[in-house]
């Protein structure tokens, strides 16, 4: 479990499968390793930002890696923005189409943070 000053990030659980299901645009996409579970006010208020902040903090002090990837799609426009905030640069020869997501959901565009860029911000 990961904890911010606004919130608590944690694995999913059982009780969150129903709504994953719902929510996610097929059985395939379940293989993700994080949903984001919010309500329509939460958007805009940077929890996303938040919760990536956290969880590129604790993966870069877990573990020796030298990058962290990331993904997401031009239709996405939150997170496409986010991306470089946070220190990503796109990697678009590493782009690819992604049966898993509707056509209007792709391509999906791959992302990379090395650990000098990220340089211990918080």
């Amino acid at each position: 479990m990961i904890e911010t000053e606004r919130l608590v990030l944690r694995a999913p659980g059982a009780e969150d499968l129903p709504w994953i299901r719902a929510e996610m645009n097929s059985e395939a996409v379940m293989r993700h390793l994080g949903v984001t579970r919010s309500d329509e006010q939460a958007g805009g208020q940077g929890y996303a930002t938040e919760a990536a902040r956290a969880a590129l903090g604790y993966g870069f002090a877990a573990s020796h890696c030298a990058a962290i990837f990331g993904q997401t799609s031009d239709s996405n426009i939150g997170s496409t923005r986010m991306m470089p905030r946070l220190g990503f640069e796109r990697l678009p020869a590493l782009d690819y189409f992604d049966p898993d997501y509707p056509v209007e959901d792709n391509p999906t565009t791959v992302w990379r943070i090395a650990r000098k860029a990220w340089g211990g911000r918080a």
